[in-house]
């Protein structure tokens, strides 16, 4: 008999960072509550992702939110992470 799986940690992560950007905003929240919503590291999650600004990249991109004026094959994670860094108005 096989036991079914779960979802893996990374997406447990993507998940709980989407979910927490949405409601409360990039800037308002950090790895340590991603990690601990996706029950998982925050080791894990720097494991998985490098930095936040990997994790909110990839997040957007996983759950196919478009970024403003820039075609999907043609994103570059780095400077669309430094772009939320920069504007204020997101968080």
């Amino acid at each position: 008999m096989t036991t079914p799986t779960g979802p893996t940690a990374r997406q447990r992560l993507l998940a709980a960072a989407a979910d927490l950007f949405y409601r409360q905003g990039i800037g308002a929240v950090g790895v340590d509550l991603v990690s601990m919503r996706a029950g998982v590291s925050k080791r894990t999650l720097y494991q998985q992702f490098g930095s936040k600004d990997r994790l909110i990249a990839e997040s957007l991109d996983a759950h196919g939110i478009p970024w403003p004026g820039e075609p999907r094959a043609g994103r570059n994670h780095r400077h669309v992470a430094i772009a939320f860094r920069h504007d204020r108005s997101i968080a």
